[in-house]
């Protein structure tokens, strides 16, 4: 318990998860950086939500841009919002999410009313700052990938001719690579043992009383987004 408030603590609070940063993550393997002020925007979003294949696929196809991302808290958008930097938020359906998290964190003692009442937490930030946050929804057509990065493009300000679906195509295979030297827990692409495990995890989530609160914070980011300038159709879904 007290483990739990001190990481929610940390979570939210900047001056804190400076310190947690500077004198612990970037000592242990973390390859994340903080938001700077030189930075050309911020990206994050809750884990699993498609953090990974966005900021790869910006890195891929406009690799000279210098952004911080995969901080996955409160406290990282309150840095960037001090750097006034653009800040870029991926959102998610928490009933992927979660299982999804739960999933690539099977080794640790975590419970899914925990990982369910931390979407919340993120989620309940975002609403509350919603007008300084570009949102991004990213749904799995590739036609709605390639019309969201070239509209993120635009609102960035940058000339740059539209990203093509054959480019995705290229930039899915090399994602493929990648993957299939990862744990099967891990990547970032379905596979046949995630999806067994998350189907598991997804009938324990929709019965938490905590669920349908996730849901309906998402369903009001959700259509934020689909009447934001980085509108992708969410109804798609």
């Amino acid at each position: 318990m007290i483990k739990e408030t001190l990481k929610i603590l940390v979570g939210k609070q900047p001056i804190l998860y400076l310190m947690y940063f500077n004198l612990w993550r970037k000592h242990h393997g973390s390859k994340v950086i903080l938001p700077k002020a030189n930075h050309d925007f911020y990206f994050d979003g809750f884990p699993r939500s498609g953090n990974t294949y966005f900021t790869g696929l910006v890195n891929f196809y406009l690799p000279k841009l210098l952004f911080s991302s995969h901080l996955h808290t409160i406290a990282g958008i309150k840095l960037a919002f001090k750097h006034k930097l653009s800040v870029f938020i991926i959102v998610r359906e928490p009933l992927e999410t979660i299982s999804s998290f739960y999933v690539m964190k099977n080794n640790e003692n975590t419970s899914l009313k925990s990982l369910t009442r931390q979407y919340i937490r993120y989620y309940n930030y975002l609403i509350l700052n919603k007008n300084k946050i570009n949102l991004i929804f990213f749904p799995e057509w590739l036609e709605v990938k390639a019309l969201t990065l070239n509209k993120f493009i635009q609102t960035l300000g940058i000339d740059k001719p539209d990203i093509t679906i054959e480019l995705l195509n290229k930039y899915n295979e090399l994602m493929q690579q990648i993957e299939n030297r990862k744990d099967n827990t891990a990547g970032s692409f379905p596979n046949q043992y995630k999806n067994k495990l998350k189907n598991q995890a997804k009938e324990e989530i929709t019965i938490l009383k905590e669920f349908q609160h996730a849901q309906n914070l998402f369903s009001t980011l959700k259509l934020e987004v689909y009447t934001s300038a980085l509108c992708s159709n969410p109804d798609k879904q």
